[in-house]
């Protein structure tokens, strides 16, 4: 009754779309040794911007997230930060404070209220404007990425899986400076 003896649709398959095939120009890879030195070490960052890198590194966190964090969000007592609001309900989470961060974060909170940010060095913002609050760290390390490492971008920095960095300064076994010692 009008029903097909064979799949009409074996062996066939829709074309690949432009974004989704592999063009090796576009893969992104992970930062090699030279250049995670480049960044930690040799252009010497000021301590914001040091402090930033790190933490994205060591706990995956993005760079709105990181700007955002207040003292109340930290526990200092578990080393864990909360993320309270998120674009999705998968980043309202947890983020484990990494052993060779705890140094920089605990000073951070040296003196501050529940209510201060973390980062008190940023601009004040509303909640509306959120790109604000983190555009001066993001513009500034465009400028000191681009001195080093002309190949990637600022935002490819920021869209690219910070496991890997983190995976890649334990696997090579970078020290940090002493002043950020845990």
């Amino acid at each position: 009754k009008g029903l097909a003896s064979e799949n009409p649709w074996r062996d066939q398959a829709l074309p690949k779309s432009e974004t989704h095939q592999t063009d090796k120009r576009k893969r992104k890879r992970a930062f090699t040794d030279v250049e995670l030195s480049r960044l930690l070490y040799d252009g010497n960052p000021d301590r914001l911007l040091r402090e930033f890198m790190l933490i994205a590194a060591l706990s995956g966190m993005r760079i709105n997230e990181i700007a955002w964090i207040r003292v109340r969000d930290v526990d200092p007592k578990y080393l864990t930060i909360e993320i309270p609001t998120a674009k999705t309900e998968a980043g309202i989470r947890l983020v484990p404070i990494h052993s060779k961060l705890k140094r920089v974060i605990l000073d951070r909170l040296k003196g501050k209220a529940p209510d201060d940010w973390l980062f008190h060095e940023l601009p004040e913002q509303s909640e509306s404007r959120e790109s604000e609050r983190y555009m001066p760290v993001s513009k500034h390390f465009g400028r000191y990425f681009e001195m080093g490492l002309k190949h990637k971008t600022a935002q490819e920095l920021q869209d690219e899986y910070i496991e890997i960095v983190s995976k890649r300064i334990a696997e090579i076994g970078l020290d940090l400076p002493s002043n950020i010692q845990p």
